[in-house]
């Protein structure tokens, strides 16, 4: 179908107008799905504003209640009324479950009572940091007017709220200290919450410690820790802590789906301590609204493409009509044409007899060029000879595994065979490789193996002779006795036969020559070597060289996969495939097994203070000192960064605790050998894999891994790491 210039104007303005409708159908979209979005972020932050406004209530509602508390029922107490002051307390703690403990000071803020829920370590913790504090904060306290918060941290990473309550009476109790749990006030009130508020919430403060999780992770721990595995969320809780108010979307695997999830949070701060409230829901129902803002755009794409249709379909028919009475104009304009035709027909005669003459002399040329073809075609037939051979040595070197490790001196041997079938015209002829300087045979054909392999001969006697490429050499023997001593020359010459011809090359690994072939034709043989098998070894070589370049890098592929290139231990992925091999032999032979997971305590302090090259050097130390301990059938990897783990097979977690304390006595030596500014300080945690036992390979590490971290705590609590 042709076009004409209407055509194409119509086609312009149609298109034009279809673009332009798709443009504001896009932006339409785009827009009402940015509103729907933004939408539902406001509504995911004002359900975290109505958390943080009631929490608030809720704390100064009891502040308030504690002011009033002290007024009322410790207006007129005394030292000796003491007899009343545990009813009064015990009273108070039945109000408020959030109290901890009760301290009474006199008007010196000396301690005249301490009382609590109940007796317990954590108690006399309170207690202890109560007395620390009072100390500290002497003249603060004696000079307040009225009220003084302040928090109290206790040595298991908990923080209490506490309330300093001055009482202007005539008592001699002059202080009293309420000591409030914050972490159990508000986990109280999260129970409390309505449910359509709460999709899932969890509470942390300033150092990232959670205070409450409403998918009931262990209170007190960092979320770092818990999360350690999810660096977003790592991300999001570093933003939390430095910004008082947010939200941001961000992405879990759950089901083996991928799925989004949107994440608000505010701060509420009190006096000294700052809580991050954060809630996080699926993007489920604005998912929903986009997927059906998306198919109304389709729909509305759909009419396009129908009006389109339609338009063209109104047009090209009224072009239709048009045409039928165009045709009867043409019919009168083909006449006229018909005439002019005629009279060319004569003229056309006339240059016929001109085309004949012309024809002879092509017919002629025809018969030159068949002559030409023949000799091409004698020329083709050696060339395919080459093509074949080319082929034949693709298809031999095709045939070996590069993935398997190669027996060098086996797969020599196979080339060198592979090299005498396609050269029919050799005799006979040898492989040898270079080693330590020296020349070693390998194999051969027609020559005495044992006799070669005997000699002592050396690299030079060959430099005379051009081996870079396929060279085809005459009188082979006397570029190799001119350069042999006596002996060698006589042992030499019995153990080889007389060559009238020797084709012949070297076989390198990145410029560095490994080894040699040579194919000989005997003395008293007519044949000779031809330019055809000059290009055929060459090919050979070429691709015998390229095979062993292939090889060398297979084999650096396989090292850098299996190997730490800093420690050569074995990496994480080599020891996770051991483990869980060591793991099926357990189960089937019955036998123990036991894991140690290890932690080097301060290798980011060395890092910084001292340079990553004593870092690595830390490293090695370590790697080393474990090699030396551990038994043969140990296997030791680096799992990453500052961790490792040994394998110990057949062996119990007694045993393998023996072997650990060996390994801690050489830390300890080094250390007072070396006297470093910095010392090899590493926690380990030690689990047994029973053979009737179901756990998968990563509950096993994650066991050892929590018993190393008990360790690590205990070792910053005693100030050892």
């Amino acid at each position: 179908m042709k076009f004409n210039k209407i055509d194409i104007i119509f086609i312009s303005i149609l298109l034009s107008f279809i673009i332009i409708m798709t443009l504001g159908i896009t932006t339409f979209t785009n827009k009402s799905i940015e509103l729907q979005q933004n939408e539902f972020k406001m509504r995911q932050i004002g359900k975290v504003e109505i958390i943080k406004s009631s929490m608030f209530i809720q704390i100064n509602t009891l502040i308030s209640h504690i002011d009033t508390l002290s007024k009322s029922k410790y207006a007129h107490l005394s030292i000796k009324d003491s007899i009343f002051i545990p009813e009064i307390v015990k009273d108070d703690y039945m109000n408020h479950n959030e109290l901890i403990a009760h301290t009474f000071l006199d008007k010196n803020l000396n301690p005249i009572g301490f009382y609590s829920k109940e007796t317990n370590d954590k108690n006399s913790e309170i207690y202890s940091e109560l007395r620390k504090y009072i100390e500290n904060n002497y003249d603060t306290i004696k000079n307040i007017d009225d009220m003084l918060i302040t928090n109290i941290k206790v040595t298991d990473n908990y923080e209490f709220f506490s309330i300093i309550k001055k009482i202007p009476t005539y008592s001699e109790v002059k202080y009293l200290i309420f000591t409030i749990n914050l972490n159990s006030l508000i986990e109280n009130y999260i129970k409390i919450l309505p449910n359509n508020i709460m999709k899932s919430i969890f509470i942390i403060d300033e150092k990232k410690q959670i205070i409450h999780d409403h998918d009931e992770y262990e209170i007190g721990k960092n979320i770092e820790e818990i999360y350690k595995e999810n660096p977003q969320i790592i991300t999001l809780a570093n933003k939390m802590v430095n910004n008082e108010n947010g939200t941001e979307t961000y992405f879990v695997k759950e089901n083996e789906k991928t799925i989004q999830k949107l994440m608000s949070w505010t701060t509420l701060s009190m006096d000294e301590r700052k809580i991050i409230i954060a809630m996080t829901e699926p993007l489920t129902e604005i998912n929903q609204v986009i997927t059906k803002l998306e198919l109304i755009g389709i729909i509305l794409g759909v009419v396009q493409l129908m009006f389109l249709m339609l338009s063209f379909y109104i047009y090209f028919d009224i072009k239709k009509k048009i045409g039928k009475e165009q045709s009867k104009k043409l019919e009168k304009i083909i006449h006229e044409r018909t005439k002019e035709l005629e009279k060319s027909k004569e003229l056309i005669s006339d240059q016929k007899e001109e085309l004949e003459a012309s024809n002879e002399q092509l017919i002629a040329y025809n018969e030159e060029l068949i002559a030409q073809k023949e000799e091409l075609e004698f020329s083709f037939e050696e060339l395919n000879k080459v093509t074949e051979k080319f082929e034949e040595i693709i298809h031999i070197i095709s045939k070996i595994d590069i993935t398997k490790k190669p027996n060098r001196d086996q797969f020599l041997s196979d080339l060198f065979k592979s090299a005498m079938k396609i050269t029919p015209e050799a005799n006979y002829g040898s492989v040898f490789k270079y080693e330590n300087d020296k020349i070693v045979f390998i194999d051969c054909v027609g020559h005495d193996l044992e006799k070669l392999q005997a000699l002592d001969l050396k690299m030079e006697i060959f430099d005379p002779i051009p081996r870079e490429r396929a060279t085809i050499i005459k009188n082979i023997n006397q570029y190799t006795l001119n350069n042999m001593e006596g002996s060698t020359k006589k042992e030499f010459a019995d153990g080889s036969k007389l060559m009238k011809e020797t084709l012949t090359f070297d076989l390198k690994i990145d410029d560095v020559k490994i080894a040699g072939i040579s194919l000989d034709i005997a003395l008293e043989s007519e044949k000779y070597f031809g330019n055809e098998s000059l290009k055929v070894m060459e090919a050979f070589r070429n691709i015998a060289n390229a095979f062993f370049k292939i090889q060398k890098s297979q084999e650096k592929l396989e090292k850098y996969a299996n190997y730490d290139e800093l420690t050569g231990i074995y990496n994480r992925r080599m020891g996770m495939i051991i483990l869980e091999e060591q793991m099926k032999f357990t189960k089937r032979y019955l036998t123990p097994l036991s894991i140690c997971f290890l932690d080097v305590n301060n290798l980011k302090i060395t890092n910084d203070k001292f340079g990553h090259n004593t870092g690595d050097k830390l490293l090695t130390d370590i790697t080393m000192i474990i090699k030396q301990n551990i038994r043969e059938i140990d296997i030791l990897c680096r799992m990453g960064g500052d961790e490792f783990l040994i394998i110990f097979p057949k062996c119990t977690e007694r045993n393998a605790e023996m072997i650990w304390e060996r390994i801690k006595k050489d830390f300890d030596t080094i250390n007072e050998i070396d006297k470093k500014d910095y010392e090899i300080s590493v926690a380990h945690g030690i689990y047994e894999y029973k053979f009737n036992s179901f756990i998968t390979l990563d509950e096993l590490i994650s066991f050892a891994d929590k018993k190393m971290y008990t360790e690590k705590r205990k070792m910053k609590k005693d100030d050892k790491c």
